[in-house]
């Protein structure tokens, strides 16, 4: 991107309309969900700073917006791009001299025959209520219309698609790419497809989300697969609950054990993370299976073992990496494997700490 907003870039406001009477109750109804609070907050900035007739004739410094809004120059420009990307502000940047032109938001009638912008919208809030926002502006006497009774009935909600590991409608991700005149064929690819199911089953992140993240790398020219998935894992990292259930309850091995051997693999991560096994996961426990031959209860302890030591995270390669090793040693029963995790864990626990960017195993206690 060309003349890039910096900390010594000067704005001036001008707004291409007149009429504010609904302009903030469709924001909120069918552009909130979309922009987030930060995007919602600079235009409402913006659209104030538009009727300042000072702000409308003299260049202001940047920092106006940054001590207004309370917002980072980093998180400013995210809004910008936000902005645009639904069409509510064009951009004129002319040698750190930005003109923000604000547009009216559409009607709910417009919104709703905009494939991308209700697609978008449904995606993110569900069919249901983007029916309520289409009845409420009727009600009101908005400009507003009803989903197609078809669309209503066969809600194509992305967390859905994802969790159920159907095949995932990329197309949403693509059109807001292509919004910013992005060419996504330059690095669109298998891998990336991969990491994107794993992003939206793991983190329930929405498309526009995703497609954000995928502009801002390669804006920055360093987009990879790998890289989009550090970002957002950095961005929507939770606080994990790493206390294992191997480790709750009664205190004996048996009722441990006995409690994870009824567990399908699939039933455990929906008790212990609340959400089905991503594509690459799902992967994971059909090659723990067939490679390894290893039963669920095994497999339980392997990824409950992995919550634990890795902040509450599934490292797929650090589980395969102890299958190989359990492999070879020919650990064939709960009762082996959980003694040699103990083991291993004592061990690593023993040694002097070389500084690493990743990780692995932590002070905790377990089993």
């Amino acid at each position: 991107m060309e003349n890039k907003i910096d900390i010594n870039s000067k704005y001036r406001v001008k707004v291409l309309y007149d009429d504010f009477s609904t302009t903030n109750d469709i924001l909120v109804s069918y552009y909130l969900p979309l922009i987030r609070t930060s995007a919602f907050s600079l235009y409402s900035l913006l659209v104030i700073d538009s009727k300042n007739n000072v702000i409308n004739t003299v260049y202001m410094p940047i920092e106006r917006l940054i001590s207004m809004s309370n917002l980072s120059l980093e998180e400013i420009i995210k809004s910008i791009t936000k902005l645009e990307i639904v069409n509510l502000l064009n951009v004129i940047n002319n040698n750190n001299q930005i003109i923000f032109k604000l547009l009216k938001p559409l009607s709910p009638k417009e919104f709703n025959e905009s494939f991308q912008l209700s697609e978008l919208l449904k995606a993110s809030v569900g069919n249901d209520n983007l029916e309520i926002n289409n009845r409420l502006f009727n009600s009101l006497k908005h400009n507003g219309c009803k989903l197609n009774k078809d669309e209503v009935q066969n809600p194509q909600g992305e967390d859905k698609k994802a969790s159920l590991n159907i095949n995932y409608d990329f197309n949403l991700i693509k059109s807001v790419i292509l919004s910013k005149k992005i060419d996504w064929n330059n690095f669109w690819n298998k891998k990336l497809e991969e990491v994107i199911l794993d992003l939206v089953v793991i983190y329930k992140i929405s498309a526009f989300d995703l497609a954000l993240e995928i502009i801002n790398l390669w804006e920055k020219n360093k987009l990879t697969a790998e890289t989009l998935k550090e970002n957002i894992v950095k961005e929507f990292k939770k606080e994990a609950d790493i206390i294992s259930i191997i480790d709750s309850g009664e205190k004996t091995k048996e009722v441990k054990l006995s409690y994870l051997n009824k567990l399908d693999v699939k039933d455990y991560f929906i008790l212990r993370l609340n959400r089905m096994p991503s594509p690459s996961e799902t992967k994971m426990i059909l090659s723990l299976k067939q490679k390894y031959g290893l039963d669920k209860d095994m497999i339980n302890i392997l990824v409950d073992y992995s919550i634990l030591v890795n902040d509450g995270a599934i490292n797929i390669k650090y589980i395969l990496k102890i299958a190989d090793t359990i492999l070879k040693e020919n650990i064939n029963t709960p009762e082996k494997l959980i003694q040699h995790l103990r083991v291993s864990y004592k061990l690593k626990n023993n040694k002097p700490k070389e500084p690493s960017n990743q990780e692995l195993m932590k002070d905790i206690p377990i089993f």
